[in-house]
């Protein structure tokens, strides 16, 4: 019995030094994989921490892209109604010049106008005063002979001269007037050519931003 229990005593030892073993060996493999898993889940939460940040970003770049992109149409559609405008003040120009030439050229005309007209007074002048050569150390008769073609001409001479005169005012009138008028759109044109093209310029340096 002896034999036997001391026989047991051994095994049983040797169980226990072999289950102490893989306990330990156990002990150390859970460590192991414990320590494994940790790493695990620090990587994990860096890399979602780390695309959490980059979705933000991202999410932050697309909106301001979008924002951009908005802009951009923005831009492009005052841009575009610039160019309308630009384009109707072109046709006004254009229309200015057409105006500016009519204006020249009936100046022209009132200027060959009283050209002739002041011709025609000169040689009624002219007639007259031959008329009153003629006159002098004539006969009684001859003279009232003479009053009559006279009388007509101081008549279209002094018909002439208030056609002139009144021409002349009506001329300086219609000059002044159109000046005026042409001067002042042409005037106003400018300053809103000026003004769009300011705009212009300003949309431009905006847009060359958002790119």
């Amino acid at each position: 019995l002896e034999e036997e229990f001391l026989s047991m005593k051994n095994n049983l030892t040797l169980e226990k030094d072999q289950l102490d073993a893989a306990l330990k060996q156990l002990r150390k493999e859970h460590e192991r994989i414990s320590a494994e898993l940790r790493s695990v889940k620090e990587t994990l939460n860096a890399r979602q921490e780390l695309y959490t940040r980059e979705k933000t970003e991202f999410q932050n770049l697309v909106r301001e892209l979008e924002t951009r992109v908005t802009r951009l149409k923005d831009i492009e559609a005052e841009r575009n109604r610039m160019r309308s405008n630009l384009n109707e003040r072109d046709a006004i120009i254009e229309e200015l010049k057409k105006t500016e030439k009519c204006f020249r050229e009936e100046k022209e005309k009132l200027r060959r106008k009283n050209e002739e007209l002041m011709k025609r007074v000169a040689e009624l002048e002219r007639s007259e005063r031959h008329l009153r050569t003629l006159t002098v150390g004539g006969a009684k008769t001859d003279q009232q002979q003479q009053n009559q073609p006279t009388q007509q001409l101081n008549q279209q001479q002094h018909e002439l001269r208030a056609r002139l005169e009144h021409s002349g005012h009506v001329h300086k009138a219609e000059q002044a007037a159109l000046r005026a008028d042409y001067e002042g759109r042409v005037s106003y044109m400018s300053a809103e050519l000026l003004a769009l093209q300011a705009q212009m310029a300003s949309l431009a340096r905006e847009r060359d931003q958002c790119r």
